[in-house]
């Protein structure tokens, strides 16, 4: 295993660095923790300065929550770590690392070109795949593990922050043509929302139980937000 290994970790959530550190021993995964930003601790002007907020409604439709401002300013701590034509592989604190996972990173390797902007996911919540090996897709999310190579996280960095979309919305750069996209199969990374459940879970009102008017409302500003958030893209904003 050559490339680095970064596990995000809060500095509060000790039994979250136990639960993975154990992993990684028995794996013989060697990793640096990297102290977590806790959304909830940054002041209000924080985490407006953290977004850009007419660009996040366009996008997503629904108010940012303090634990995915934290969670996508851990990761861009990593990012800005990264060295010229480097790769990283980062895991969140709270998930199962399989025991095939040193035979997918292999795989990762044979084939990652680290002068291009990729991402490698170990993950699938989607459950879109199946099979062996890496596939080249549009489609996917989450942040929980993957690898990412310098030029890709650079152009996050540049793009989302201020953030217009979650930090883990790879499918939007890819359909757009900034990243390569890939998922390592099968899938051998896995939350443990049993144990730990999830922070980054927006408690939004479930639209089944709008009103008829109150869902053509909400129905009309999703359309006009993703009508206006296509344009921009488009204009390479």
């Amino acid at each position: 295993m050559y490339m680095k290994v970064y596990v995000i970790n809060l500095d509060k959530d000790s039994e979250k660095l136990a639960f993975i550190d154990r992993q990684c021993r028995k794996l013989g995964i060697d990793y640096t923790r990297i102290s977590g930003v806790y959304g909830k601790d940054m002041d209000d002007d924080e985490q407006r300065r953290a977004v850009d907020a007419f660009r996040w409604w366009c996008a997503v439709g629904r108010p940012v929550v303090p634990a995915e401002i934290g969670v996508a300013l851990s990761h861009a701590s990593i990012y800005r770590r990264m060295e010229p034509n480097e790769a990283v592989c980062v895991f969140e604190d709270d998930v199962f690392i399989g025991d095939d996972f040193s035979d997918r990173l292999a795989d990762v390797e044979n084939v990652i070109d680290t002068t291009r902007p990729q991402v490698y996911l170990f993950s699938d919540h989607q459950k879109h795949f199946s099979g062996d090996g890496v596939v080249r897709s549009n489609d996917g999310i989450c942040a929980d593990g993957y690898v990412i190579t310098q030029p890709a996280a650079a152009f996050v960095l540049r793009e989302n922050f201020p953030m217009k979309v979650p930090c883990d919305h790879w499918f939007r750069w890819a359909r757009e043509g900034h990243i390569e996209l890939y998922h390592v199969l099968p899938a051998c990374v896995r939350q443990n929302q049993e144990q730990f459940g999830t922070s980054t879970q927006a408690n939004a009102e479930e639209v089944s139980e709008y009103t008829l008017v109150k869902w053509c409302l909400h129905k009309g500003k999703r359309v006009i937000g993703k009508l206006i958030d296509i344009i921009l893209l488009k204009l390479g904003r």
